[in-house]
């Protein structure tokens, strides 16, 4: 076998392994490696996912009930309406080693939402409407007399729209950026 290659022959196989490498670089973004969550550690803030814009604006936790209660303003920003609908919430509590000590799904028994439309709007939201969000989740830790808050952090999730539920606006909340009721 000759190992002389044509000018056409180098050619012809560098085109095909430019391809292939570019191909290869194409499989990198299926890969999940969370960079389509957007997270925040202080509130208020904004996060801005799948064109959708929501901003964490509050955020009580109330040690002795185990329970949080959040304010969420969600604008759409998308062509197609989104659903505000309590399974698209979630809380996740940390302890200070960061195992997940409680994981809180809104749309089950352990929490409600209130979604506040303005006057004429309708759910799902259209594009460049929006929707305020008072979250409510129950289940976390308490504390009693004799024991100190278990919760380090808590992880509030927002999933603007669940056909992608791998892109999520996320907030971390310690306790010293924001919930004195954790220290």
């Amino acid at each position: 076998m000759s190992t002389v290659f044509s000018r056409r022959s180098f050619l012809k196989y560098t085109a095909v392994t430019a391809v292939a490498v570019a191909g290869t670089s194409l499989l990198g973004g299926c890969s999940g490696s969370g960079a389509e969550t957007a997270i925040q550690t202080t509130y208020p803030s904004d996060n801005v996912v799948l064109k959708v814009k929501s901003t964490l604006e509050s955020l009580e936790y109330d040690p002795t009930s185990g329970h949080a209660t959040f304010t969420i303003h969600i604008v759409n920003g998308r062509k197609n309406p989104i659903v505000v609908s309590p399974n698209r919430f979630a809380v996740k509590a940390y302890d200070k080693n960061n195992n997940c000590i409680a994981n809180i799904f809104v749309g089950s028994t352990q929490g409600s939402l209130n979604a506040a439309l303005a006057p004429g709007d309708t759910n799902p939201i259209s594009r460049g409407k929006e929707c305020i969000c008072t979250v409510i989740a129950s289940g976390l830790p308490k504390v009693t007399e004799d024991t100190e808050c278990p919760i380090a952090s808590l992880r509030i999730i927002y999933t603007p729209d669940t056909e992608y539920n791998e892109y999520t606006a996320n907030w971390i909340i310690s306790p010293d950026t924001a919930v004195p009721a954790l220290g």
